[in-house]
């Protein structure tokens, strides 16, 4: 697998809360997996997430009201191990790419945001270009909003 230990290790902690959050999301909606709505449902709790929407004037409640409206729905809550859908694992990949390129030493939220616009299938990504949220879009307003090591 490529996202080995590197991955692990370089996940920041908030990010882990919000892969938690993202599956708590696909349970409750009757998924066995984690789909990229529910890692962007997830994120819009994510302070610096926020902000980096609120620079491109985005109401961060319409977006999540957005996601719950579209997301597909299980008959009943989703009992037991919750998978990862290949469309997430992309997402992360790509999260991680986007971090040592702006030459972070951590994937955190705003990462996973880049991530999954540039995924570029899932609901989420539909969504953030809907949206006018490109990857490099988003990628400026990171660096602008987190700032980029080494500069």
């Amino acid at each position: 697998r490529r996202q080995g230990a590197g991955f692990a290790s370089r996940i920041s902690e908030q990010a882990e809360k919000i892969l938690q959050e993202a599956a708590r999301h696909a349970a409750e909606m009757g998924r066995a997996e984690v789909d990229t709505e529910h890692l962007l449902l997830a994120l819009t709790g994510s302070e610096v997430v926020r902000t980096v929407l609120g620079q491109f004037k985005i109401s961060v409640d319409q977006l999540k009201t957005q996601i719950e409206t579209e997301a597909k729905r299980g008959e009943t809550p989703h009992e037991g191990e919750i998978g990862v859908s290949p469309r997430v694992k992309d997402a992360l990949s790509r999260a991680f790419g986007a971090s040592t390129d702006l030459g972070h030493s951590y994937v955190g939220p705003e990462h996973l945001l880049i991530g999954l616009a540039e995924e570029g299938e899932g609901l989420a990504a539909t969504m953030l270009r809907k949206l006018g949220l490109t990857p490099q879009a988003l990628r400026q307003q990171v660096a602008r909003v987190v700032g980029k090591s080494g500069a």
